[in-house]
């Protein structure tokens, strides 16, 4: 399954749980690039998992691209 990696600042955090379902421009959190922008998912799909980058206080966000037809 292609994947989608996105990365929201760590103070603000995700609104999204592993194994959610997530719908294309549906928020995910702030991003992580000091812009104090909304980070929007960019595909229909499935989080597969989230992680703490702790180097650069984010979450990076993972998602399963979920096949239309």
């Amino acid at each position: 399954m292609p994947e989608v990696t996105l990365r929201v600042d760590a103070t603000t955090g995700v609104s999204v749980r592993s194994g959610e379902e997530v719908k294309k421009h549906q928020r995910i959190g702030q991003n992580a690039d000091g812009r104090e922008q909304p980070c929007l998912c960019s595909v229909d799909g499935i989080v597969k998992s989230i992680k703490f980058n702790g180097n650069k206080h984010e979450f990076v966000v993972v998602i399963g691209i979920r096949k239309t037809e």
